[in-house]
């Protein structure tokens, strides 16, 4: 974990590397945005899963994540939201 406790920090292990690569928004105000996709039929399939992190309006945190395709949600979306 950071010294200083950020809004989101996300860490990712990926078979092949050496070591984990671990992030984090730097300002009050920061958030995230990552998408994964796989292969399908050997090329990149235009379905993923989108996971978003952000500061509402209201001042909490909340992480989305959803199913798309095309760049467009299909799939159901699981929300985690907490106060900062």
């Amino acid at each position: 974990m950071p010294r200083n406790v950020r809004n989101f920090w996300i860490t990712v292990s990926v078979d092949g590397r050496a070591s984990k690569v671990s992030t984090g928004p730097r300002s009050k105000e920061g958030g995230f945005k990552v998408s994964i996709q796989q292969r399908e039929n050997g090329k990149i399939s235009d379905q993923g899963v989108e996971v978003e992190g952000r500061v509402l309006p209201d001042g909490f945190l909340q992480i989305c994540s959803c199913v798309v395709k095309d760049r467009k949600q299909v799939g159901e979306t699981a929300i985690l939201r907490t106060k900062r």
